[in-house]
């Protein structure tokens, strides 16, 4: 759910991240779809919304991750030189390039 200050997820309410409020319209509409590319993920420590890390594999040069935040499985790529959380871990997903689409 959406509102003018922040979402709900999972039933958690969180105000916008720096940088990650939507469009008018969809606070209005109270619905709306978040999304960034894998790559464009990053681990922000304890900063903005909190997830646990489900899966870390390691695939030649890319490192996946598979974090739950709040009810949705989000998919992180990052190369095995950057450091990022063990399996288990609490996490906090910054979106570089965070996309909205309306839910309908």
């Amino acid at each position: 759910m959406l509102t003018e200050t922040g979402m709900q997820i999972a039933g958690t309410a969180h105000p916008w991240p720096h940088g990650i409020a939507p469009p008018p319209e969809l606070p209005a509409s109270g619905t709306g779809l978040l999304a960034a590319r894998p790559t464009e993920i990053n681990f922000i420590g304890e900063r903005g919304i909190r997830g646990r890390v489900l899966r870390k594999a390691f695939l030649g040069e890319t490192v996946e991750y598979r974090i739950m935040l709040g009810d949705a499985d989000v998919q992180v790529q990052k190369t095995r030189h950057v450091p990022g959380p063990a399996v288990g871990d609490n996490c906090g997903p910054g979106l570089a390039r965070p996309h909205w689409y309306p839910a309908d």
